[in-house]
């Protein structure tokens, strides 16, 4: 379909009648052939001759007519070519008087010999269809015309949920994720100068959910795993971290499962330490006749079954690693570089098991799903840009 907008004066009037008559002209004057290709091709003139008058007219319609004019062009070309080769018109036929030789089109889709046009109609419909595509979706203008977003643009500010207490990630207002915060603020309101954009508040990792469902902020970029819960949104991951078990030294090749393992509630440690057990431990099935009575059958003498501990904070799981009252700690990255020091005096090793990655996004209430859908985009464009890779090297990342 042609977007165009059709302005009515004089000038357009006289251009519409110059082209209508062109085609009536030439209609007049040829004999039609009896071929449908020869109908077809000549149908294909008409228009184009049409169109171009159009384009002449008001070139600010250039643009919009020349893709689609440019389409229907393309797709008529492969209906003659495929008509020919099943239609055998007449070798010649008369035109202005005149007998013309009609060309015979040596062409095939079969074979070897069809396989580079073949290939290249394949290229030529791809690139109509991502052309077509990208002009209709633009996912970017969409998400800015949402409501939330409206709200945010209206207030003038967006307010981000950021930490404190977290070395080249987020402490004493600068690090990594604070910038990020910024130049995310920025994205969504071009027209507000420098970083007036971002009204930052402090949260850690457990007030961070907590703000973001009663609305105190719009989104956090406080070293939220992906996924980590349905009630919010997250962004693609702006950065992956490593989960690793801290061990005395001596205990870095003992097999896990003859550890007891310690972690921290609520962190994305024990996620990964409970999809570990998950795919590690040794699972025997419930018969009929077991659930009926009530029983749990026994676990061969060669099962592998972890044992774990819970603690409130990263000092207390510490200590007690270090009394012995766990053999291993669960830890990220992040948390081992907030803790270098205290797991240096107690000389604490990675065991050579690592738990798998974890992930950390931009996360926003689930009700208002465009702010991480914005942020999917921002960080797709900071990847893309290299300026990502250059901000996580600017903070030693």
């Amino acid at each position: 379909m042609l977007n165009v907008r059709f302005v009515p004066n004089n000038l357009f009037s006289q251009k519409l009648d110059s082209a209508a008559a062109l085609g009536k002209s030439r209609f007049r004057n040829t004999r039609m052939p009896e071929s449908v290709s020869d109908r077809l091709r000549l149908r294909q003139v008409h228009s184009r001759k049409a169109c171009s008058e159009l384009i002449n007219v008001y070139p600010i319609i250039h643009y919009t007519v020349n893709m689609p004019l440019l389409s229907m062009c393309v797709f008529t070309d492969i209906i003659l070519i495929m008509k020919n080769r099943h239609h055998h018109p007449r070798r010649s036929f008369l035109r202005d008087g005149k007998q013309h030789k009609k060309l015979r089109l040596n062409f095939t889709l079969r074979g070897e010999k069809g396989k580079p046009v073949r290939i290249a109609l394949c290229c030529a419909a791809g690139l109509v269809l991502l052309v077509l595509l990208a002009a209709l979706l633009k996912p970017r203008t969409q998400l800015m015309n949402t409501p939330e977003i409206q709200r945010i643009r209206e207030r003038g500010v967006l307010a981000v949920g950021v930490r404190d207490d977290m070395p080249l990630f987020a402490e004493g207002g600068e690090g990594f994720e604070i910038e990020l915060a910024q130049k995310f603020a920025a994205y969504l309101l071009p027209d507000t100068a420098g970083d007036a954009a971002a009204k930052l508040i402090t949260v850690n990792g457990k007030t961070a959910s907590t703000k973001l469902s009663d609305g105190t902020i719009d989104a956090a970029v406080a070293l939220m795993p992906r996924g980590a819960s349905s009630k919010y949104v997250y962004s693609y991951p702006y950065y992956t971290d490593t989960c690793s078990v801290l061990v005395k030294s001596g205990s870095e090749t003992t097999p896990l499962n003859e550890l007891v393992i310690g972690f921290v509630q609520g962190t994305a440690g024990e996620t990964r330490l409970k999809k570990y057990i998950d795919a590690h431990e040794t699972k025997v099935e419930r018969t009929l006749i077991d659930r009926l009575k009530g029983r749990t059958p026994e676990l061969p003498a060669d099962a592998i079954v972890f044992t774990t501990k819970a603690f409130a904070s990263y000092p207390e799981l510490f200590d007690a690693l270090a009394r012995g009252t766990v053999a291993g700690a669960v830890v990220t990255g992040a948390y081992c570089t907030r803790y270098a020091e205290e797991i240096s005096a107690h000389g604490f090793i990675r065991h050579e098991t690592s738990l798998g990655n974890v992930e950390y996004a931009i996360a926003s209430a689930a009700d208002e799903p465009a702010v991480a859908q914005l942020a999917e985009l921002f960080i797709y464009d900071l990847q893309k840009s290299g300026e990502l890779d250059a901000l996580l090297k600017k903070y030693g990342l």
